[in-house]
């Protein structure tokens, strides 16, 4: 299964629990080999004993990532309390051969943006590479901002938006890549 996968279960499990607030953020520290998957939300957040039952269901994508992490050389964190959102860190060992790709970003981050409405999705994917980083960002408050009124979910808004965060990926993807050779 990819990342993206769980990134879109997760946060739309956010989404349905009253999260209108959802931050996203990938970090693939080649220098360190890690990869770091972080998000956070401003959901109605869990109790121990709610936690506890989403980390031991095996149905459950919080015990998928938490098995993923730990055979990938990495852990997970999930933080939560009720009323106060949950902060979900997972981390995998960037080069072991059983971590999961990241998949379509385009496609989820898509999904995300209609199921969240007029709340707010900041992305941010950063690659951290020998000779410096780069990184690509996306915050829909900002974005509604410099669109000016035009809603986000115009279907010329939407594509646009498609195609830039497609870009943007593989733009990510490919530096990944040239610095593996």
């Amino acid at each position: 299964m990819e990342l993206a996968s769980f990134i879109l279960d997760i946060a739309g499990g956010s989404i349905g629990s009253g999260a209108n607030w959802i931050r996203v953020s990938i970090v693939e520290d080649l220098r360190s080999d890690q990869l770091t998957l972080q998000m956070i939300d401003n959901g109605r957040g869990m109790s121990r004993r709610e936690i506890r039952r989403a980390l031991s269901r095996p149905e459950s994508s919080y015990h998928r990532l938490a098995e993923l992490a730990e055979l990938c050389s990495g852990w997970l964190h999930l933080d939560s309390k009720p009323g106060r959102g949950t902060a979900l860190t997972v981390t995998f060992k960037h080069s072991h051969i059983d971590r999961p790709p990241l998949g379509d970003m385009a496609r989820a981050l898509m999904t995300l943006l209609s199921m969240i409405g007029g709340g707010t999705l900041v992305y941010t994917h950063k690659v951290i590479l020998r000779r410096g980083e780069e990184e690509f960002k996306l915050n829909t408050s900002e974005l509604r901002e410099q669109l000016d009124g035009v809603p986000i979910d115009h279907p010329g808004v939407k594509r646009w938006l498609a195609k830039r965060i497609g870009e943007e990926e593989k733009r990510l993807e490919r530096l990944v890549r040239e610095e593996g050779r």
